[in-house]
């Protein structure tokens, strides 16, 4: 009927990668020349803790100069006291940085900030409308799509990752 192939026979077929080495690739950050800014940007939370990370997250580093974007000036405030401890754990924890921070500026930008709260208050309220919502139990046809998602997603064994699967399988097949 359809040409669905499972998720683990799509990532089997087409990655390359074992498992093991991707795992590798990933930690490798530490001790690379090459430095992914989105390393730092995860790991703000260790650097500076939850509580700081929460109002504030660096920016960018440009000329030795890192900027951190904060929530309220009194976090900028509280930053700047701490600047030489802030450098000292990012060298600590990215060791490829040592000597390409000299310094850290504030910037200041509430509407950033409220703009993530209100994105992640969506995506909480959001999920995959139930499959009971989007069929019905005596329909021969729906039946037999639940049917096909059910052996297309049996291996996957996350029961919210497989209902999520399933049921943009049926919205997809019943949309066309």
């Amino acid at each position: 009927m359809s040409s669905f192939k499972s998720l683990k026979d799509l990532l089997d077929a087409n990655c390359s990668i074992k498992p093991d080495s991707r795992q590798k690739t990933f930690n490798t950050h530490k001790t690379s020349e090459a430095f992914d800014f989105l390393h730092l940007i995860r790991d703000w939370p260790i650097i500076v803790g939850e509580k700081l990370a929460a109002k504030t997250v660096p920016l960018k580093n440009q000329r030795k100069t890192l900027v951190i974007l904060s929530n309220h000036s009194a976090y900028s405030e509280q930053l700047s006291f701490m600047s030489g401890t802030i450098i000292e754990k990012i060298n600590e924890h990215f060791p490829m940085l040592r000597g390409k921070i000299a310094q850290i500026k504030y910037m200041t930008n509430p509407a950033h900030f409220k703009a993530q709260q209100e994105r992640a208050e969506v995506l909480k309220k959001s999920k995959p409308k139930e499959i009971a919502e989007i069929t019905h139990k005596f329909s021969p046809q729906d039946n037999a799509l639940i049917k096909e998602a059910d052996s297309f997603f049996s291996d996957i064994e996350d029961e919210n990752v497989k209902k999520s699967l399933k049921s943009i399988f049926i919205q997809l097949h019943k949309s066309r």
